[in-house]
């Protein structure tokens, strides 16, 4: 009896052990400093699209820094046609747990670069990346270029006109909902492994912001998202 109660507590170790290491597996699927998925059907009457994304991660309570004491990163948002063309652009700051709830239609495609053409499907792109700006008095912040009035940082994606690399930091979680023909539904931003060199270069995300800073310059007035609100 003893060799079978010892037997039934090495399988219940073992199933513990082989479920954790599915969730932990499932997790790092799920998180990544670089994340993409797509958009489908937006400005249609379909639905509304969303897109979902969170900082799984906590702040430093004992932290000299207001930024580092909330854990606040920067989700840098990228959105593309169907072409791979950039469109839209904006940079959002994030709180450790905090949930930012974007919409497609609202948010991230109503004003795309090609002018007078509405996006309708697409991808889009998130870098993860340190807060990189600050609101300078007497001078308007760009839309593209989301701010947090409590912190007093700012996310710009272009990397300071394209001139600088983002600096990427923690991973960011996201989520997303696809209006298809008959219903919604709902799938996790996929994270892309970085290719910057080779022969097999599938894309460089430093090139991300030097395309956004073109696409703010030559949209005059278009070619930008926004964020709707963040919440810590």
């Amino acid at each position: 009896m003893k060799w079978v109660g010892a037997l039934a507590l090495l399988v219940s170790i073992g199933v513990c052990v082989a479920v954790w290491a599915g969730m932990a597996a499932a997790e790092s699927e799920e998180a990544g400093l670089e994340l993409q998925n797509y958009f489908s059907n937006a400005h249609t009457t379909g639905g509304q699209g969303f897109i979902n994304i969170t900082a799984p991660y906590e702040g430093n309570a004992t932290a000299t820094s207001p930024v580092a004491q909330e854990g606040e990163i920067c989700a840098m948002i990228y959105v593309l046609d169907t072409d791979q063309a950039l469109q839209a652009c904006c940079g959002c700051p994030i709180t450790a747990d905090g949930l930012l709830t974007l919409s497609i239609a609202g948010n991230l495609a109503p004003n795309p670069l090609a002018t007078g053409q509405l996006l309708h499907d697409g991808s889009i792109r998130i870098l993860a990346a340190k807060t990189n700006a600050v609101p300078i008095k007497h001078v308007v912040t760009p839309p593209f270029e989301g701010c947090d009035t409590v912190t007093g940082v700012c996310c710009d994606p272009t990397g300071n006109g394209g001139s600088e690399a983002l600096s990427l930091t923690p991973e960011l979680v996201a989520w997303a909902n696809h209006v298809q023909s008959t219903q919604i539904t709902e799938e996790n931003f996929q994270s892309t492994e970085r290719v910057t060199g080779g022969d097999d270069i599938e894309y460089d995300p430093a090139s991300l912001p030097e395309s956004c800073a073109d696409t703010v310059r030559l949209g005059s007035g278009q070619g930008f998202c926004t964020c709707a609100s963040v919440s810590g």
